[in-house]
């Protein structure tokens, strides 16, 4: 080895043992330390944009109720409001939804059975009529018939 070579290497780990001993300047300099602190902070607060406490904080007001030793709920109650659910009566339900009858055919109307492959589109055609009065008829709400049903065939 040359003593450029040994040189160099030696200004080498000098420099990686500076490096070692001396981490930062915060501890020189009081204003890099400033500087530093408000960098931390600015990545904070891009990190949080809408300021929401950090999970496991105490100061979370989002937290679940009791995750940090809370007693109480941290929900206020409001003056003149009762903290009782209300009380909703059991209203039986009918056992089949309500389907009004159709009405009685005119003298000049008749009926058909639904069969397999009837549609309302398809019995319109049949009859001549329209699927309105079709359905106002048979007091249908939509298309929908199902084998084995009498509808009553408006007269034209």
């Amino acid at each position: 080895m040359n003593a450029q070579t040994i040189t160099k290497s030696v200004a080498a780990s000098a420099s990686i043992l500076a490096l070692a001993i001396i981490p930062s300047c915060a501890p020189m300099d009081p204003g890099y330390a400033a500087y530093k602190k408000q960098q931390q902070a600015q990545a904070a607060a891009a990190a949080n944009p809408y300021g929401v406490p950090a999970a496991g904080t105490a100061n979370n007001p989002y937290a679940v109720p009791g995750a940090n030793g809370e007693t109480a709920a941290p929900y206020q109650p409001i003056p003149g409001v009762p903290n009782t659910p209300p009380v909703v009566e059991n209203v039986p339900q009918p056992s089949q939804p309500y389907t009004p009858l159709p009405a009685e055919p005119s003298g000049a109307a008749s009926t058909h059975t639904v069969v397999k492959g009837d549609t309302i589109w398809g019995l319109t055609r049949k009859y001549g009529i329209t699927g309105d009065a079709l359905r106002e008829a048979n007091n249908l709400t939509t298309d929908v018939i199902w084998v084995g049903q009498r509808l009553i065939i408006p007269a034209r």
